[in-house]
């Protein structure tokens, strides 16, 4: 569809029924590098904003914002600048400026995109790759 439509912009959520949002962010930046892609997602951004601009998001906004939030964000995201909320952008900024075990680090910091995609999916209770349902880890 991105290809036929060439859009600007997508809004993408991390949540999908047959694929990874975090994957779909990978692809379409790969393939389609001019489309300015922002995150709307119900997933709390302190665990999620930075690895989706990691991924190639170019802003990441709760579902829980009001929309005149969402349309700043729009607006910031086609215009190339990066979009995040004043907690999300504070918490990177402590991660720059102290070590990994400054406040506001959180332990899942240091796991890469599918560990930490494989973690997600243990916490909901499915069993990814080998592991027996239910997986149950000590």
């Amino acid at each position: 569809m991105v290809a036929a439509t060439k859009p600007k912009l997508a809004i993408v959520d991390l949540t999908l029924k047959t694929s990874n949002g975090m994957e779909l962010i990978k692809d379409l930046r790969n393939q389609f590098p001019a489309v300015h892609i922002l995150v709307l997602s119900m997933h709390d951004e302190t665990i999620h904003a930075e690895r989706a601009i990691r991924a190639g998001a170019r802003g990441y906004i709760t579902k829980q914002e009001a929309t005149t939030r969402v349309m700043v964000a729009i607006r910031q995201v086609l215009n190339g600048e990066i979009y995040w909320s004043e907690r999300a952008a504070a918490r990177v900024a402590s991660k720059i400026a102290g070590p990994a075990q400054a406040a506001g680090a959180l332990p899942t910091d240091c796991l890469t995109d599918r560990e930490f995609q494989v973690f997600e999916m243990i916490g909901a209770g499915e069993a990814p790759g080998r592991f027996p349902r239910p997986c149950i880890l000590m």
